[in-house]
Order: C-alpha cells, then structure tokens, then sequence
C-alpha cells in the first residue's frame, strides 16, 4: 500500500512531503511540571516561556488544566464578536495600547492583508468584566 494512501485525502500526494525546518514550528510551554512543587521544575517553565517570547513571539500551553469546554465556549465568544458589525467592533478601537479593552485590525507587518484582535483585562474579573463588550452576550 502507497505510503500516501494513509493520508487524508486532501493531504495525500506523491510528491515527498517538506516538514517545516525546527525553528518554525511553535513553541511548547508544559505547565504541567508547575504542579510538582519543584523550584527547578519552575525554573524551567519560566525559562521555556522566555526563550518562546523572546525568540517566536507567541508559544502553546499544554497541560494547564482549563477544561475543553471552557476552552470551545471562549472561541464561541470570540467567534461572535469578530461576526458583529464593523460598527460595533469599532466602538472599542483605539490606537492606545494602555486601554484595558481594545478593538484593532490593522495590519503593520506590511504582509497580511487583515488581522483583528480584542483585548481585555480579566483579572481580577470583577474589576473588569463590566467593561467588555455586551455583545455578543456570550463574551461576558
């Protein structure tokens, strides 16, 4: 059996597949060593996390204990935020980077075309919450 076969379709192929040299792929951050009350193991996290921000800029977090559903409900909220209107998106745009909430999608990297992003504090959540968006009501 071609060793394509074994693919998805839409991956099969019969030409070699290239992986992405090491130093493209993202960062890993295992907050799991976290639990083992261990100041090396601490170390090491915090290490992890800044070589990922310093050399990549973002990173993944496995192993921190926030359940899938949370996790699902979270995208749903920022799912439907990013359909609402411009409109309503950009009551909360602004170029200062100090406001706690902040709508933006400008691009200034010069090669994509759009990128939008929605920041809020969260903690501690009741100084913040009622500063989030009312809409969608799932955000809140």
């Amino acid at each position: 059996m071609p060793a394509c076969s074994l693919l998805p379709r839409y991956m099969a192929t019969t030409q070699p597949q290239r992986l992405p040299p090491r130093a493209a792929l993202l960062p890993v951050i295992n907050l799991g060593r976290l639990g083992k009350d261990d100041p090396a193991s601490l170390a090491l996290v915090v290490q992890d996390n800044a070589r990922a921000c310093r050399d990549r800029g973002c990173f993944q977090v496995i192993n921190h204990g926030v359940s899938k559903s949370v996790m699902k409900g979270a995208l749903e909220a920022a799912s439907a935020f990013f359909e609402l209107p411009v409109e309503h998106k950009e009551e909360f745009a602004s170029d200062d980077i100090r406001q706690p909430i902040r709508y933006d999608r400008s691009s200034r990297d010069g090669i994509s075309l759009a990128r939008s992003f929605l920041k809020h504090y969260a903690n501690p959540l009741e100084d913040w919450i009622d500063c989030w968006p009312a809409n969608p009501p799932t955000d809140r």
